[in-house]
């Protein structure tokens, strides 16, 4: 998952995007995508990214 500390790397880099597209495309034990998941994560890194956008 993109977390906190490797998203702030990227961005104090000068980065001013980055892809994480495989990291949020969380599958369930049989192995089908799980929606809530994904949603959970990418809300997550959102939240991250303002954080870091913020200072």
């Amino acid at each position: 998952m993109p977390d906190y500390e490797n998203l702030k790397g990227w961005f104090d880099a000068g980065a001013y995007c980055v892809g994480m597209g495989s990291k949020l495309m969380a599958k369930d034990a049989e192995d089908n995508f799980d929606f809530n998941k994904i949603e959970e994560l990418t809300k997550s890194a959102l939240a991250n990214i303002r954080k870091i956008r913020a200072k």
